[in-house]
């Protein structure tokens, strides 16, 4: 898999798409409380099993969908008006990175713009907060290295002492 060969330790891995699979919800480090499913499909079980051995859990269910959402935190509309939409699209990232995920939204304008109405799937915006540090400015210190040398040194004395001679006329 691309994850074991590409992935490494510390990296935000972020991974997008139709999983065509229904996770089950409040599982600890996978899903959030806002996953619409109460149980997962066997497809759920194995996309569980991967985001466990990856470290990924889907960050599009910790988000409450707003009240005007009129599907919720569905991403999949059937063609079929009498089976009920579902959640089958997800945002992954490393569970490390998972508090830089700000929001997570499902918008229908594109379906509603081809289609005419929310059908079939919907598109995942997740709004991400990335820290950096910053770099550190080193400030100059003298090299007194350059003092060690005995030459260097005795050059030195003998200059502050002219300075200091000469201020003190």
């Amino acid at each position: 898999s691309l994850l074991k060969v590409s992935a490494a330790k510390g990296d935000c891995v972020i991974v997008m798409g139709d999983m065509n699979a229904k996770l089950a919800r409040s599982q600890q480090g996978i899903t959030g409380k806002y996953c619409m499913h109460a149980k997962a499909d066997s497809g759920g079980e194995g996309l569980t099993e991967v985001m466990q051995a990856f470290h990924l859990s889907a960050a599009s269910t910790y988000f409450c969908p707003p009240r005007k959402a009129p599907l919720g935190q569905a991403t999949y509309r059937p063609k079929v008006k009498e089976h009920t939409p579902s959640q089958l699209d997800y945002v992954l990232i490393s569970q490390r990175w998972l508090s830089s995920v700000r929001s997570s939204k499902v918008e229908w304008r594109h379906s509603i713009a081809r289609f005419g109405h929310p059908w079939d799937h919907g598109m995942i915006s997740v709004n991400l907060h990335m820290r950096i540090n910053k770099e550190k400015v080193r400030r100059s210190r003298p090299d007194r290295k350059w003092l060690e040398d005995e030459g260097n040194a005795r050059t030195f004395n003998e200059a502050y002492k002219q300075a200091k001679k000469s201020r003190i006329e």
